[in-house]
């Protein structure tokens, strides 16, 4: 049950990221904050979509060190 829960969670970010991203790219803002907007609209300062807030502050953690790097 948790295996389906992590990748249903991991798919709606994929897919926010990659709508704001498609739509800054079109307006020809930084895809970056179609990235952070797409994030913090599915997150729980949002519309809480992801039920496993674990999970994924643990990918956005390895996503910034990868970011800085």
């Amino acid at each position: 049950m948790l295996t389906s829960t992590i990748i249903h969670d991991t798919s709606i970010v994929i897919l926010a990221a990659s709508v704001f991203g498609s739509i800054f790219y079109f307006l020809r803002q930084p895809i970056i904050l179609g990235y952070i907007i797409g994030g913090i609209l599915v997150g729980p300062l949002g519309f809480n979509f992801i039920n496993e807030t674990d999970f994924i502050n643990t990918i956005s953690s390895l996503g910034i060190l990868l970011l800085i790097y």
